[in-house]
């Protein structure tokens, strides 16, 4: 499957914080139209321990892959 769009929506905070990405990966390869594909990211605080979120993506599409 190839990326063809990915939309982010941000909060602001009055405080600094920030983070790199180091990785984003799926645990499946079974990734579908119509369904929610869990997302891990390894995020690399500048202060602090290295951890992981998974975020919940919605798969959408209306187009037949090629």
């Amino acid at each position: 499957m190839r990326v063809e769009s990915l939309q982010v929506d941000l909060e602001g905070a009055e405080r600094l914080r920030s983070a790199t990405i180091e990785r984003v990966w799926l645990d499946t390869t079974d990734v579908r139209r119509g369904t929610a594909v869990p997302v891990k990211i390894l995020l690399n605080p500048w202060r602090g321990e290295p951890f992981v979120r998974t975020v919940s993506v919605d798969i959408r599409g209306t187009r037949k892959a090629r």
